[in-house]
């Protein structure tokens, strides 16, 4: 009698019982967890019993039972032959009609073989596992449902937090595609936060080339697997000032921009301070150099770790429209009383003390004078009788640079210095007065003067 239908196991050539069996299948479903409101299909699985599979022998040899029933064994334990797809065949004898692959060529995947099991024949009860050798065969396939992009399986968690008051955007995804669908592309296309559509503030802390950091379930390097179910983390932080991110391979992980300014009577001095670690990290740090003329620059790059650190300084005059001039005087007075001697006397006596004449006054004067912006500089004006200005015992120095010279000359600040002597006969040239006091005041209230040592 020809057999209705037939169960072909998939091999070098399908394998096919002797006595067809009972078939019953059985069909279960997934449905996207995320659609809230009318459940979506993700996948199903089919699964086929097959009861009273029959394997006989031709010369009611049990010696050729087992070894029949040992090849039919063997399809299943080699890895790299294992069978890919099991089918319904109608009528096998003549028409042969294929009517349900459980196997890729309908688009079925994971094709299991969850059990084998040998039964007793009921029908032939003395002939089992002597002439004939019965199982009872369950099998299952997973069909999955995709849509458009290839994706089975979609679920998202968004978060939003604020710490120190900016916004921080995480987004989780859990994808899954159909077989031969990288669930890593759908990934990199789909499940990253679009952060340039953020604004130019954001930044990517999951800063790869994708903007996403990812773990993949179903890896199998070994064999070269396409992944199919891939977990993914994007988070975007918003930063004080535009960063300028528009991708996750531009997105330096840490930031610092920082300017301080130094504000004197004569000058403001201000320090630009930029680092950045990670990927595009010298050009963000680059955008922050300072417009303006730079005195000093100091760079510092870490280039194993990718961190690149720039300094910029900058001098400027306090009142660029108006050029400050500044006079140190300080003043030492000596001398005006009469000379003293002691003599030694010989004979055991006493010394004895004489007193002389007069000697002159004696005023040091040690000026220092700052200007911001330029280095012609003039000195503050000295008085004439009764002082009179010792020239060989004075000295004065030109202008030099205060700290380190800056290109822009309205941020440089130069000094010149003078230590002057004078002498006076007068027996009390301010008498009543504050010497220190008096001295000083004529000095800043006198003519400036270029020189005091050259006529």
């Amino acid at each position: 009698m020809a057999k209705r239908l037939e169960l072909q196991i998939q091999g070098t050539s399908n394998f096919a019982f002797d006595v067809e069996g009972e078939w019953t299948p059985s069909r279960t479903f997934d449905y996207r967890r995320s659609d809230a409101i009318a459940p979506v299909l993700s996948s199903l699985r089919d699964t086929w019993t097959l009861r009273g599979c029959r394997i006989k022998t031709t010369d009611n040899s049990t010696d050729s039972l087992w070894v029949s029933v040992k090849a039919f064994l063997a399809r299943f334990e080699d890895e790299t032959a294992h069978p890919t797809y099991v089918r319904l065949v109608r009528d096998p004898d003549t028409a042969a009609e294929v009517l349900w692959t459980l196997g890729p060529t309908d688009s079925y995947e994971d094709v299991r073989f969850d059990s084998i099991e040998g039964e007793q024949d009921s029908e032939v009860e003395d002939a089992s596992w002597r002439v004939t050798a019965t199982f009872t065969i369950v099998v299952s396939a997973q069909l999955k449902k995709a849509d458009a992009n290839g994706i089975v399986g979609w679920r998202q968690q968004v978060s939003v937090s604020y710490p120190f008051g900016f916004r921080r955007l995480q987004w989780v995804t859990t994808i899954t595609t159909i077989e031969g669908v990288s669930a890593i592309t759908k990934a990199q296309n789909f499940a990253r936060i679009p952060v340039s559509e953020l604004g130019g503030d954001h930044a990517y802390d999951t800063n790869g080339p994708d903007g996403i950091d990812y773990v993949y379930d179903n890896a199998d390097e070994q064999n070269s697997r396409i992944p199919t179910e891939v977990q993914v983390i994007s988070i975007a932080q918003q930063k004080a000032e535009a960063v300028g991110v528009t991708s996750g391979q531009g997105s330096p992980s840490d930031f610092a921009h920082v300017v301080t300014r130094e504000i004197t009577a004569e000058e403001q001095i201000t320090t630009t301070f930029a680092m950045a670690h990670g990927p595009a990290a010298a050009s963000y740090v680059a955008t922050k150099k300072p417009s303006g003329t730079i005195g000093k620059t100091v760079e510092v790059d870490r280039l194993v770790l990718g961190q690149y650190e720039r300094t910029w300084t900058q001098r400027k005059a306090a009142n660029a429209a108006k050029v400050e001039v500044r006079d140190d005087i300080r003043i030492t007075i000596t001398g005006g009383h009469r000379a003293q001697i002691w003599r030694a006397i010989t004979g055991g006596r006493m010394p004895h003390h004489s007193t002389g004449s007069f000697k002159w006054w004696e005023l040091t004067a040690d000026i220092s004078t700052f200007k911001s912006g330029s280095e012609d500089i003039d000195f503050p004006g000295f008085f004439s009788d009764p002082w009179k200005l010792q020239g060989n015992a004075s000295q004065e120095t030109e202008a030099d640079i205060v700290g380190e010279r800056q290109s822009d000359l309205s941020q440089n600040k130069y000094v010149r210095q003078a230590k002057l002597v004078f002498r006076s006969n007068v027996p009390d040239p301010f008498a009543g007065q504050d010497l220190t006091k008096a001295i000083t005041d004529i000095f800043r209230s006198s003519p400036r003067v270029k020189s005091y040592t050259r006529a």
